[in-house]
């Protein structure tokens, strides 16, 4: 398959706590598919405002339209609703790696899922 030149931004595991850029733990557990993703706050080169859309392109070449959202001490996170269903309609399991790359060409990104129950 031909891909496009990217460039990782951020990868987070799935029920992990992240950490920030203090070392200090950020989110994580369960709730990454439960409730939203939160992105570690080293993921510097991800939209900085608070609603920004994320075009978003999953290994299946299903198109998604996530919102990011940012909270009051920085962190960033994915809006509940579209997060839910690509979480949902991929199959997620706590301990897989989520990746997102950044494609100049579209202005886009593209998310992988990394885990033992993927091939």
């Amino acid at each position: 398959m031909w891909r496009l030149p990217a460039r990782l931004l951020v990868a987070a595991t799935i029920g992990k706590a992240n950490r920030g850029d203090d070392g200090d733990q950020r989110g994580g557990g369960a709730r990454d598919i439960t409730h939203t993703l939160e992105i570690p706050n080293a993921a510097t080169h991800l939209p900085g405002h608070n609603n920004a859309i994320m075009d978003v392109w999953d290994n299946g070449g299903r198109h998604w339209t996530l919102q990011m959202t940012i909270k009051r001490d920085e962190r960033k996170a994915l809006k509940q609703k579209e997060w839910l269903r690509l979480v949902r309609i991929n199959e997620l399991e706590e301990g897989e790696t989520v990746r997102f790359y950044y494609i100049p060409a579209r202005n886009s990104y593209s998310v992988e899922f990394k885990g033992p129950n993927r091939v």
